[in-house]
């Protein structure tokens, strides 16, 4: 093709011809060590090798190689004033694509200024994906075309590398297939290909090297079993996709629920992980704190935080619940008096009156039953002119219903009767446990009840058996 896309019509004797032979000196001052030299002339051969072998492999310090062929052995070149080249090449599967830095072809005899490069999606004629900057000078050897900045490529596509001008000049093809070593992944060179008449035809290769870099991988987050029971680790799967060529430090941030405490303070915060290199996976795992105490079940976050060499992925966090396993504390059910008056002073036939040094029991009622060391009391109420009186814990421990009692004493006097005060139960320096749980001292209270009067002006009788 000519600058203007015209089809070029193909001259006469113009066609790919083999590369000419040269003497011994010749091609050992060009560094072309794939000719075979004569015994008596190897150190120049040496030489040769190692000239050549830095030409082909050395690549741009600021690009990896994504794909070479430039290294193999040139057999033929092709003339531009007879025929456009192409060279199809395709790319690997990193996930997130590449970017494109350059492209390097063998020339033969050097170009004109007109020389125009550039790169087609699938074909020859295909969506032009970039229009490459060529170099200066347009000597014969390795030519660097650069892309432009930002130029990416899609993962496992076919591209198509064009060459045409209108005037002078011939790269370097080859009959050979192999690639050079230390490429991507995936990627490969394919046919070469060339045109005149208006007409692409499959040909030898060109020989070129594409260089670029991988997208950076993306590093997603994901919990791993979940609920755990605390005191278990919460553990996560960190991924790098694509899986990174060199070892890769990923941060994260870890964090706990607001009230939780199931994770130590120098275990929460900015903490980091390392993907090592062809691997895709690291487990990163935050300890959990095991107790006694009862509490409510928490949960533990990580999630991914931005850094050098990767992007943060869509499933950036991930969470494990962490469940409690300490049974609940003891608590009170009920309350409720649990002693008979001793005497009807009412004549009502019921007794409802407590006489002097009779005893007014108070029954507490727990959710399990409870061991009781010390002694524990509540607060037991009089008319409001008589006052407040403890009631002690009197018997119960290893059961669940525990009975606190008050003797009648000389001035009390509760014409309205006996009420129990709401949240009085207190330890008194004893304890009140079921196993290594502390109950709960919160409890209901009752009003004065005319059914339990007190007037210590009665002589105490005995009162009936209880119930």
């Amino acid at each position: 093709m000519g600058p203007m896309g015209r089809p070029r019509q193909r001259h006469a004797g113009r066609s790919e011809s083999q590369t000419p032979a040269l003497s011994p000196r010749s091609r050992c001052a060009a560094g072309l060590a794939s000719f075979r030299l004569p015994r008596s002339r190897r150190r120049c051969g040496r030489r040769a090798a190692a000239i050549a072998a830095a030409l082909a492999l050395a690549a741009p310090a600021y690009a990896e190689v994504l794909v070479s062929n430039i290294g193999q052995s040139a057999t033929h070149n092709r003339a531009f004033s007879g025929l456009d080249s192409a060279q199809v090449f395709r790319t690997g599967a990193g996930t997130g694509g590449y970017t494109l830095e350059s492209v390097e072809v063998k020339f033969h005899s050097a170009s004109a200024s007109d020389l125009r490069v550039r790169l087609h999606q699938g074909t020859p004629t295909g969506t032009v994906v970039a229009t490459l900057t060529h170099p200066s000078s347009l000597a014969a050897g390795n030519l660097t075309f650069t892309a432009p900045a930002g130029t990416t490529l899609e993962a496992s596509t076919t591209y198509v590398l064009v060459l045409d001008t209108t005037t002078t000049g011939a790269v370097s093809t080859t009959n050979l297939t192999g690639e050079d070593p230390g490429g991507a992944p995936g990627w490969s060179i394919m046919k070469g290909q060339s045109s005149g008449g208006g007409r692409w035809r499959d040909g030898r290769r060109l020989l070129i090297r594409v260089n670029g870099s991988a997208a950076p991988p993306a590093v997603t987050i994901a919990a791993g079993t979940s609920p755990v029971t605390e005191g278990t680790a919460a553990t996560f799967t960190v991924t790098a996709d694509p899986a990174p060529s060199a070892d890769l430090t990923v941060n994260l941030s870890v964090s706990e629920a607001q009230g939780s405490d199931y994770v130590a303070a120098g275990d929460e915060g900015s903490k980091t992980v390392t993907i090592t290199s062809g691997s895709t996976t690291a487990t990163y795992s935050v300890t959990t704190q095991g107790d006694s105490a009862d509490e409510p079940n928490g949960s533990v976050r990580v999630a991914v935080a931005s850094g050098a060499g990767y992007t943060v992925g869509s499933e950036s966090s991930a969470l494990v619940l962490v469940n409690d396993d300490d049974a609940p504390p003891p608590t009170v059910t009920n309350v409720a008096i649990s002693s008979t008056p001793s005497h009807d002073a009412d004549d009502s036939g019921t007794p409802e009156t407590y006489g002097l040094d009779a005893k007014i029991r108070v029954r507490l009622t727990f959710s399990e039953a409870v061991t009781v060391t010390g002694t524990p009391r509540l607060t037991i109420k009089m008319d409001p002119a008589y006052g407040e009186f403890p009631a002690d814990f009197e018997s119960g421990s290893g059961a669940a219903n525990l009975v606190f009692a008050y003797m009648v004493v000389a001035q009390n006097i509760s014409t309205g009767g006996v009420a129990v005060l709401a949240n009085t139960l207190e330890l008194n320096g004893g304890t009140i446990r079921a196993g290594t749980a502390d109950a709960v001292l919160g409890h209901a209270g009752l009003a004065h009840d005319a059914a339990h009067k007190v007037d210590y002006r009665l002589e105490s009788v005995a009162p009936p058996p209880p119930p």
